[in-house]
């Protein structure tokens, strides 16, 4: 999934959005999976898995909204082109910005894992 996540969450850590990504490894295996997937945000590792399962996590991707209060606002688990466009519509609402067109070729066009 994160070569289609990366199109929009390279680009949200603006001043109302932050995107932070959390891998379930160690360090050496966070360093290189940020190294290798190109990720311009912050990648926490959480090779205990208690951030994981605090928000309730069980595959990969799962992506939380949490407001500035700490509040989960919105969930979502798996991804599809659908569901990625929308959630760079939400990103780029709250940043107040033009959504950047995704190139989706390829992204299932049904909710899906990995």
């Amino acid at each position: 999934a994160y070569p289609y996540v990366h199109q929009f969450a390279n680009a949200a850590n603006g001043k109302k959005v932050k995107f932070v990504g959390i891998l379930d490894g160690g360090k050496a295996e966070t360093e290189a999976w940020a190294k290798k997937s190109g990720a311009k945000y912050p990648i926490l590792m959480d090779a205990e898995k208690n951030t994981i399962a605090a928000f309730g996590a069980q595959r990969s991707p799962w992506f939380v909204v949490v407001d500035k209060k700490g509040n989960v606002v919105h969930t979502d688990k798996g991804y599809s082109a659908d569901q990625l466009k929308s959630l760079s519509d939400r990103i780029s609402k709250v940043e107040g910005k033009t959504a950047p067109t995704l190139k989706l070729e390829g992204a299932p066009t049904r909710l899906t894992y990995g």
